[in-house]
């Protein structure tokens, strides 16, 4: 890590335990520090700690962030007193749901509203699927479905609500997460929460799937982070034994390493120390992204091409050629609505979708899928297997 990164790692922590002593923001590259804090997702919170320990007054920086700070406690405000609203709502018509991911974790964090989410993830029990579109289409709300049909998205202004049926987990989590409701308790300000042994469990897996996908940004370590020094009846080691039964033991114990380096949050001693080449490979990583890993169009490609090469199969850019121009019948769904759940026409639609590459200059697209970097791909694939991603 630089100095700049660095420097950027202590503001977080300083953050967490209040301690401003070790923060040294004087060699720091400031445009380079304010666009790690957006990126991340995490410039209301630099701008409240740098505030409070008295670091990079007067500083044109500091102005911006102070900007993002308010911006962000504005927005987030509303969004969570909208997302109490909303359950308020379910509560009177007798609607059971478990708010779970941002609106639950953001209670940890010294200042709540500086905990920044997109939407609200709520599970509702299949039956009151109809009750739940009825009522936000009559509030206002915009209504798509999402991953295949099982999940609800209502988007209203400033508002966003991913509305599941289950936990949306892999199959190899199924075993875990696939009996949630005998982790489930009542909660002060929602109508139901995961107990947090479960909850922190469900955490990690929803973190080791976005490493899949582009990476895992520092707010979501911040989020383990403060989970862990705030929340005194967790025992890790039972959510050790828990992850186990899916293979994430070992990822877990990745996070919880990181942690403590980057926090200094108090760990097991079963959690081994990481080896110094793969700790700094590590925080390439988790920087050179946004909040939910590289999303830019060379980082999506590049993920895809890992999920290939780690199937084991050869001929990995073949295939990933072969899945653009072939995607899942999902993906044809998405794209040609019209077509929706006809499996008899799926050749059709394949053949249909073929000729819109070649015809609307899609074929760049399938162009830089097969100059993908695979060698850098394959690196990628290596050091997720290294710190316990399956």
């Amino acid at each position: 890590m630089n100095n700049t990164e660095r420097a950027f790692f202590q503001v977080l922590q300083a953050f967490l335990t209040g301690d401003c002593a070790k923060l040294n923001t004087e060699s720091i590259n400031k445009s380079q520090f304010y666009q790690l804090a957006r990126r991340q997702s995490v410039a209301g919170i630099v701008a409240y700690t740098l505030n409070r320990c008295g670091e990079l007054e007067n500083e044109e920086i500091m102005q911006k962030l102070t900007e993002d700070y308010e911006k962000t406690l504005s927005l987030m405000l509303r969004r969570q007193i909208a997302a109490e609203n909303l359950s308020r709502k379910f509560l009177r018509k007798e609607i059971e749901h478990i708010v779970f991911k941002g609106p639950t974790v953001s209670r940890f964090y010294p200042v709540p509203e500086l905990r920044t989410f997109g939407d609200v993830d709520i599970i509702v029990d299949k039956q009151y699927r109809s009750a739940v579109v009825e009522m936000m289409t009559l509030s206002g709300f915009e209504h798509h479905v999402a991953d295949e049909g099982v999940i609800d998205c209502f988007t209203r202004g400033v508002e966003c609500y991913e509305i599941h049926s289950a936990l949306n987990v892999p199959k190899k989590s199924e075993i875990l997460f696939g009996n949630f409701r005998d982790h489930i308790e009542k909660d002060d300000d929602f109508s139901m929460r995961f107990e947090h042994n479960f909850h922190l469990c469900y955490l990690i897996a929803h973190m080791e799937k976005h490493m899949h996908s582009g990476g895992a940004g520092v707010k979501m370590y911040l989020d383990i982070a403060l989970y862990i020094r705030n929340c005194p009846e967790l025992d890790l080691k039972k959510v050790r034994e828990w992850l186990s039964q899916c293979g994430l033991e070992k990822f877990f114990d990745t996070v919880l390493w990181l942690c403590h380096k980057w926090f200094e949050v108090e760990i097991p001693s079963f959690v081994a120390p990481m080896d110094e080449t793969l700790y700094e490979q590590m925080c390439a990583f988790t920087l050179r992204g946004g909040a939910f890993g590289d999303h830019t169009k060379e980082g999506m490609l590049e993920s895809a091409a890992v999920r290939q090469i780690s199937s084991g199969k050869k001929g990995g850019r073949v295939r990933l050629v072969l899945k653009k121009a072939f995607p899942r019948k999902s993906e044809l769904w998405r794209v040609y609505p019209k077509y929706a759940d006809k499996n008899l026409l799926v050749p059709v639609v394949w053949g249909t979708h073929v000729i819109s590459v070649f015809t609307n200059n899609k074929f760049d697209r399938i162009k830089n899928v097969a100059q993908v970097d695979m060698e850098k791909a394959k690196e990628t694939g290596e050091l997720l297997q290294k710190i316990g991603c399956i």
